[in-house]
This record gives C-alpha cells, structure tokens and sequence, in this order.
C-alpha cells in the first residue's frame, strides 16, 4: 500500500467482506503502530489497484487517524431535573 505521493504506508493483511462493503486490513511498516488499520475499499479511499505494479494505492482524509472525542455522560442540571420530575 503507498499513498498518492508514493510513500509506502504498508501491507495489505486480509480484505474483509461483511456484507456492506469491502473493508483492507493494513498493517503499517515502521510507522511505531502495533495494531492494523481498517480502510473501507471504495474509490474514494482506494482509487488505484496496480496489480502489475504490485501496488495499491490510499488516499485517506486527513483526519483519518484523528480519535474523535467523545462526548461526556454526565447529565446537565436541567437534565438531571427532568429525571427527578419523572
């Protein structure tokens, strides 16, 4: 797997087929991550399979990588009332 501009990201592991799209496994080389990364296979993410190449090529967002944050459990004071009056 490389990027648009030729980097090398890493190796394809599986492709997974759930049902609601295909999903690439990937592990990164040297990129300090143990875990794989799942890629949703759609033209938009995957534009270019070069299979005399030998290469795929991934166009990932750049907030791809980004954790979203989660939101907060705890319920407001007027939330909280609503809960009490019930």
């Amino acid at each position: 797997m490389i990027f648009e501009d030729g980097t090398r990201y890493g190796k394809i592991l599986r492709l997974h087929d759930y049902g609601g799209g295909d999903i690439v496994e990937i592990v990164p080389e040297g990129k300090g991550q143990k875990a794989s990364v799942l890629v949703p296979f759609t033209k938009e993410m995957v534009p270019t399979v070069d299979m005399t190449q030998g290469h795929i090529v991934i166009d990932l967002p750049e907030d791809f990588f980004e954790v979203p944050k989660r939101e907060s459990t705890e319920k407001s004071e007027d939330e909280s009332q609503m809960s009490a009056d019930h």
